[in-house]
């Protein structure tokens, strides 16, 4: 069992907090702070061609680097020591992971590669951050119609696009939808809530329901129950 970090995770570290501590200085932190976009999208590239931190995480065959939680660890610790502004939590962690460990796999070769790359930045719409046995209740899909209100969306204002969790008759699905297509509405202390009320064509379905992707735990975890995921007839 490992109790601390190797030395090339250390290495990591330094070369991580190298790049934050001169990217994200006080002076920078406050005027992104007080911007309408909130980041800096010069260094949200070199995130990514510098460092690669955006896809440290996915495997390399989706353009990322193949490594894991230990060294998401290590990055969400030195961007808290640095007060680092931009949507890496959204984009990169949850929206990657739901697509990584729930999408079929042509949404995989298609968003994750962007993602890793920063050329396209995504937010995971959920419409329960509290209780995972409620999720898909707040937006559900029927009768090839998206529907429902998320509350707290993060950095839904700056995203290309939105995996949406919803709920159906035969269990929960991503689904990919253009921001313009939904409302994305500032509320008290600027959190981001989502409404959404669109038809959804057959293409932009990334995952069907029925599968388990979402447990008890409140992960988007692996579809592991051996069926195929399927597109939905919503048309």
């Amino acid at each position: 069992m490992q109790v601390g970090f190797t030395e090339d995770q250390l290495q990591f570290r330094d070369v991580v907090s190298r790049f934050l501590k001169d990217k994200s200085p006080p002076t920078a932190v406050r005027a992104l702070m007080d911007s309408e976009q909130g980041y800096d999208s010069e260094v949200w590239q070199q995130l990514s061609q510098e460092i690669g931190l955006l896809g440290i995480h996915l495997p390399e065959a989706y353009g990322g680097f193949g490594f894991g939680p230990i060294e998401l660890g290590v990055i969400a610790q030195e961007m808290g020591r640095y007060l680092f502004c931009g949507p890496y939590f959204a984009s990169a962690v949850m929206a990657g992971y739901a697509v990584l460990n729930s999408a079929n796999e042509e949404a995989k070769e298609r968003l994750l590669p962007e993602l890793a790359a920063g050329t396209k930045i995504a937010a995971l719409v959920l419409d329960d951050l509290s209780d995972a046995a409620t999720v898909g209740t707040g937006i559900s899909a029927s009768d090839g119609r998206l529907n429902g209100t998320a509350g707290i969306v993060v950095d839904a204002h700056v995203a290309d696009t939105l995996i949406v969790v919803a709920g159906t008759p035969e269990g929960l699905s991503l689904y990919e939808v253009a921001p313009a297509l939904a409302s994305v509405k500032p509320t008290v202390c600027n959190v981001l809530t989502v409404n959404v009320d669109v038809g959804v064509p057959t293409g932009e379905i990334v995952a069907s329901g029925g599968t388990g992707c979402v447990d008890a735990s409140h992960k988007l975890e692996r579809c592991s129950s051996g069926s195929q995921i399927r597109t939905l007839p919503l048309n």
